[in-house]
């Protein structure tokens, strides 16, 4: 739980030169609904939203990178036990609850920390880099709805009492200085993320030269 949000990284098509020249209405038009497009009076060879007669969303902007996930910086975690799983299943007790998650963990696991045995951390620049050998334009499409809420919601069955120094955390480390928990693994098992509860807070679009 905590803050974070969803975002993606695309390639900008042949309009890269009008939208960079044009970057105060591009946040407009990313995040504008489809009926509302035809009054902002983009020219068609521009309209990369609507190319080929198929509407895309600002999130089908990710050829090169989807992400979901709470910030690294802004996360906190809460483990309960409970007597089964699924939707009847009832708390027992809370095992574990921290308001604040990267604090408490350099604090309480710091030999963990030092081992790099905590977080799992994705370089998204790599695929990035991977992408621009096969472009010919350097510029890139950033977006990201920017969300407060639970982000991660999972049940595992483990053996005998919980340890907190067997968890472990996949984080995507984005160009734009986010760092989002998108996973959480207890003694090197991924926990299925059953979903979230989040609540939008603001959206962001931006054009980035690499």
């Amino acid at each position: 739980m905590g803050y974070g949000g969803e975002g993606v990284i695309g390639s900008l098509p042949n309009s890269a030169k009008y939208w960079k020249e044009n970057e105060d209405e591009f946040e407009e038009y990313m995040f504008a609904w489809e009926d509302d497009l035809d009054n902002l009076n983009i020219d068609k060879e521009n309209d990369f939203r609507r190319a080929n007669d198929q509407f895309l969303e600002w999130y089908d902007m990710d050829d090169i990178f989807h992400t979901n996930g709470v910030e690294r910086e802004n996360a906190w975690i809460v483990v309960v036990e409970v007597d089964a799983e699924g939707y009847d299943e009832k708390v027992i007790k809370e095992v574990l609850r921290e308001d604040d998650l990267k604090e408490w963990l350099e604090t309480s696991q710091p030999d963990r920390i030092s081992n790099d045995e905590i977080y799992n951390e994705y370089l998204v620049g790599d695929d990035i880099e991977k992408h621009l050998e096969k472009s010919d334009s350097p510029y890139l499409i950033f977006a990201m709805s920017v969300e407060k809420g639970g982000f991660f919601d999972g049940t595992i069955a483990i053996d005998g009492e919980f340890n907190p120094r067997k968890l472990s955390f996949d984080v995507d480390m984005l160009p734009s200085d986010d760092e989002l928990i998108t996973g959480v693994n207890y003694d090197g098992e991924e926990i299925p993320n059953d979903g979230g509860d989040t609540t939008g807070k603001a959206m962001v679009a931006k054009i980035w030269k690499w």
